[in-house]
């Protein structure tokens, strides 16, 4: 994927091959952990485009603003991509600025976070994951609202990075009862990439919980 996009890639950090005994449990277990906060699940399990590989199973989904993919591996080694839907939906600013809404942000992050803990403490639960996420396509990108609403602030946060990756490496146990703080620490960095250097903890967090009473 060359547009704008998240990627997320997570695995145990000792190699088994045959972590996932079949190719059919890899399947469910991507199915059985899946995120379904706020009107579409996360990964997303395309009906028309997912099959199985050499060692695993993988979907991909082109569909409105939805243009994503995964690939699990009976390793335990899960990769996801997804363009920004910011710009699938062709949102941008009065001077043709592509966006980032910062809300949706927070909520990406948390169900990324809450997917990897269901996943790993079903597939891996003694396991040490590493986990990264980076955002690609950010160079001159925009923090906005996206909600007439919402106020983010009194200045333009603009990144002048193009590339954001971050790295975790955690215990699943960890994973699981602070996937919450991994999430909000994850996307604040990348607040402040973009500029909003005082960006308050209760702002990530109050908007996680919309998500999770799904308040929106």
């Amino acid at each position: 994927m060359t547009a704008g996009h998240f990627e997320v890639v997570a695995r145990p950090t000792v190699y088994n091959a045959k972590r996932i005994a079949t190719i059919p449990a890899a399947a469910d277990a991507v199915r059985k952990n899946e995120v379904m906060l706020r009107g579409w699940n996360f990964p997303h399990t395309d009906k028309d485009n997912a099959a199985p590989f050499a060692s695993g199973f993988q979907s991909s989904t082109v569909w409105g603003e939805f243009i994503e993919g995964y690939r699990i591996y009976q390793s335990g080694l899960f990769v996801w991509q997804r363009a920004f839907w910011e710009d699938t939906d062709n949102k941008k600013n009065n001077d043709g600025r592509p966006l980032l809404s910062f809300i949706s942000a927070i909520w990406s992050f948390t169900e990324y976070m809450l997917f990897l803990s269901r996943l790993y403490e079903q597939v891996a639960p003694d396991a040490t994951v590493r986990i990264t996420i980076t955002l690609r396509g950010c160079r001159g990108r925009q923090l906005a609202a996206m909600d007439p609403m919402v106020i983010i602030g009194h200045h333009y946060y603009i990144a002048q990075e193009d590339v954001i990756p971050q790295e975790r490496e955690v215990q699943v146990a960890e994973l699981r009862a602070s996937h919450l703080t991994l999430a909000a620490d994850m996307v604040k960095h990348v607040f402040h990439v973009f500029g909003w250097l005082d960006v308050r903890d209760y702002v990530i967090t109050s908007w996680q919980q919309r998500l999770l009473k799904r308040q929106f």
